[in-house]
């Protein structure tokens, strides 16, 4: 399974801060939307809890879900696996390192 990089800049966000708020989610990802873009900031978030990326906490207010443990990288979900050598962004090493990702 995939990540987008909307979906991404989500996760990132996310690894600094405990939870996120609709509307912080449309100030990240929402700016190339030009009409309703609460409406599909939204479904975006939506999927991500569908996908057992996020967890609802309340209306409007998401947090990243205990079972996901994602990479800086697009497109690669990794759940419970150590990423492979090269895999993380330069500057997100120690990020990686931290979260167990890399050694």
């Amino acid at each position: 399974m995939a990540i987008s990089s909307k979906q991404l800049r989500i996760l990132q966000y996310l690894a600094d801060k405990p939870e996120i708020t609709l509307q912080k989610a449309v100030e990240l990802i929402g700016g190339n939307i030009y009409h309703n873009a609460p409406k599909y900031v939204g479904e975006t978030l939506a999927r991500m809890v569908k996908e057992r990326l996020l967890v609802r906490v309340s209306k409007g207010v998401y947090a990243k879900s205990p079972e996901c443990s994602t990479g800086p990288t697009v497109g690669q979900l990794h759940i419970g696996k150590k990423l492979g050598s090269g895999a993380v962004m330069p500057g997100m090493e120690e990020w990686a390192r931290k979260r167990g990702l890399i050694e």
